[in-house]
């Protein structure tokens, strides 16, 4: 229930955080604000009236956003999300990290993601995770191991976890998981992934027993993740980040007998409490993974925005990029100066000069072709594709 301790709790959480410059400029606090300002408005308990007119308060408070997480070891906005899940679940959803499971039915991997995939076969036993470390993927890949499957970086305690989790239930032939490299600060997700295997979850989502930011699995159920634990053994090599070392424990799983992961498996179902599962269960709980996928279609025919038309104009003697809003007679409304596209179209939107969705969406593209004209030298002419100064070389318009 959010009764008024917990909103205390939670206001004293969130002011510590917003009386520090960074916490003001991070993502962390502003998705946190932004989730509780939607999720209180929808709820009727007591208290989430209070709560919500102080979140109002706080996001006047924030400053442009610098950067979306700077995995800080203690993070207020998080710790705050965590009470108010612990404290009223059915109520309360938060945002991630900015991003969504994104599921490809047809094929292996099921969720798109920064991986390399080795081998698909059903002798390739072993999925690697190289946690904070993406350079490391490639690295032990381009090495070729026999029984290697699939490898790549895990940043995050929950959406990175849930999507570890998809893919590798979905592909049964998969029998251990190593976790190796520095495991990211704050989000812990090599941690979270260990204790997702010793203790699973609980009725929330949250990963019991991890000691990260934010280790709610929203995406999976508590079945699929008891099929991921019943379905695999980790291999903790977390801090390793020695290739010959990692390419030869997956060398040794490769051919590691299978009955040994039946008996692990078995003390973990024993321990938990959970039912059995059958080797085709795994099969039926994909289906709880798919989520619908929409086509883009070609819209090329785009909404006039009431309030204006813009001009962006770099200035590469000034390293600055400057925009001039006009009304339809050409009228210069406002003029805006940055150094960087995201702090110009932020503020244009906070200033209120874009109405359209759309055109919000074709300013920040041509802001970034802008800011990378400014950066690499490249010719930035409005709605054309950007062409390099000394040769003929173009690059794609991907508006």
């Amino acid at each position: 229930m959010l009764d008024e301790n917990t909103v205390n709790l939670v206001q004293v959480e969130l002011e510590k955080g917003l009386a520090l410059t960074k916490c003001r400029q991070c993502g962390c606090m502003r998705d946190t604000l932004s989730s509780l300002d939607v999720s209180l408005q929808a709820l009727t308990v007591s208290h989430s009236s209070e709560l919500l007119e102080k979140v109002n308060r706080w996001k006047e408070k924030l400053l442009p956003q610098k950067y979306s997480c700077l995995g800080c070891a203690y993070c207020f906005p998080a710790v705050a999300q965590n009470m108010l899940q612990q404290a009223f679940p059915p109520g309360l959803e938060f945002s991630g990290l900015g991003c969504s499971l994104e599921i490809t039915r047809k094929e292996w991997p099921q969720v798109a993601g920064d991986y390399l995939v080795s081998d698909k076969g059903e002798n390739s036993l072993v999925a690697v995770s190289t946690l904070a470390n993406p350079d490391l993927a490639g690295l032990v890949a381009a090495k070729k191991p026999k029984g290697l499957s699939i490898i790549g970086k895990t940043e995050t305690e929950n959406i990175g976890l849930e999507k570890v989790i998809v893919n590798i239930v979905a592909n049964p032939s998969i029998k251990y998981l190593i976790l190796c490299g520095e495991d990211s600060p704050g989000h812990l997700p090599g941690h979270t992934l260990l204790a997702l295997w010793e203790n699973g979850i609980d009725a929330q989502g949250r990963v019991i027993g991890a000691r990260a930011k934010r280790p709610f699995l929203k995406n999976i159920t508590a079945e699929q993740a008891t099929t991921f634990r019943k379905q695999i053994q980790i291999v903790d090599m977390i801090g390793c980040k020695d290739i010959e070392q990692i390419v030869s424990k997956i060398t040794e799983l490769a051919v590691r007998p299978t009955v040994e992961l039946r008996q692990i498996n078995s003390r973990i179902s024993n321990r938990c409490g959970c039912s059995e599962i059958c080797e085709n269960d795994t099969r039926i709980n994909l289906q709880l993974f798919h989520t619908p996928v929409v086509e883009a279609q070609n819209r090329d025919q785009l909404e006039m925005d009431r309030l204006g038309y813009f001009v962006i104009i770099p200035q590469s003697d000034k390293g600055m990029i400057q925009v001039e809003h006009y009304s339809y007679d050409n009228t210069l409304l406002h003029v805006m100066r940055g150094d960087n596209d995201r702090s110009i179209y932020r503020s244009i939107i906070d200033d209120g000069w874009i109405s359209q969705l759309s055109h919000a969406a074709y300013l920040g593209n041509e802001l970034a072709k802008a800011a990378l004209a400014l950066k690499l030298g490249f010719v930035y002419v409005q709605d054309q594709p950007l062409e390099v100064k000394s040769s003929d070389i173009a690059l794609s318009d991907r508006r």
